[in-house]
């Protein structure tokens, strides 16, 4: 494959039918496993609960978490270790069907390639395995580096709100730690610590930009939703933060 493809694997009807069985009865007891902070493919969240979370934790005069992990996992999917995601399901009774379908392979111009690592992307079953996998690290972190920043997950995105510059950098040594011991890695062109105070640096994550910044005497986070809103406004209005015009090209914040 090419740089920047990934392996999909469709599973055919029946395996699909048998996967939304075998979802149906894991996802209950994952559910009631999985943190507070993990977003991406769960039922009752979205992406946009967990930009809110991130607007929670930096918003404010007093805010006090500024500098922002803007990471991103490398090949997360691709890269899941067979064995531990095996060991996690414990006694679940299907899990021999699940090692089939970690194992089926992929067929590319007529050639039969095993899979050996990954959960194949494509199957109703994926997302579960992935986030079963990345729970031990919202776990640890909770338990040990939580002192460090906030995490909040979305599946393989994430970034962490710590309060200095020196927190982020030891929580991006710590988080590359946890990931090697899941088989995992981050992807460097896209992992950075951004500072995000008074809007001189901002970090996307999920489509949406965030930055901490003044207009007028009013501190706001802003999250925006990137090409909706200027990036920056040299006369912001002290009321909304709007200049004159820029109503005629947008009629509001996504989200402040």
């Amino acid at each position: 494959m090419q740089e920047g493809q990934y392996e999909i694997t469709v599973p055919v009807i029946a395996d699909r039918c048998l996967q939304a069985l075998v979802l149906g009865a894991l996802e209950p007891e994952w559910e009631a496993r999985f943190g507070a902070r993990s977003y991406g493919f769960r039922p009752g969240r979205g992406c946009h609960d967990a930009i809110v979370a991130i607007h929670t934790t930096a918003k404010g005069k007093n805010a006090k978490r500024l500098w922002v992990i803007d990471a991103d996992l490398k090949a997360a999917f691709d890269r899941i270790d067979h064995a531990g995601l095996l060991a996690s399901l414990g006694t679940f009774p299907g899990k021999g069907m699940i090692a089939g379908w970690l194992k089926a392979g992929v067929i590319e111009k007529g050639w039969f390639t095993p899979t050996v690592e990954g959960t194949p992307q494509g199957g109703v079953l994926s997302p579960l395995m992935a986030n079963v996998v990345l729970h031990r690290l919202d776990r640890e972190w909770q338990q040990r580096y939580q002192r460090l920043g906030v995490i909040v997950r979305y599946a393989d995105d994430l970034c962490i709100c710590c309060p200095t510059e020196q927190r982020a950098q030891a929580a991006l040594v710590v988080l590359r730690e946890l990931l090697g011991g899941l088989g995992l890695a981050l992807s460097g062109p896209k992992t950075q610590i951004v500072g995000v105070a008074s809007g001189e640096m901002d970090s996307t994550f999920w489509g949406f930009t965030i930055e901490w910044w003044c207009p007028g005497d009013i501190l706001l986070t802003a999250i925006r939703r990137v090409g909706r809103v200027p990036k920056r406004w040299t006369a912001p209005d002290p009321g909304y933060g709007t200049p004159p015009g820029a109503a005629d090209a947008i009629s509001r914040p996504t989200c402040w």
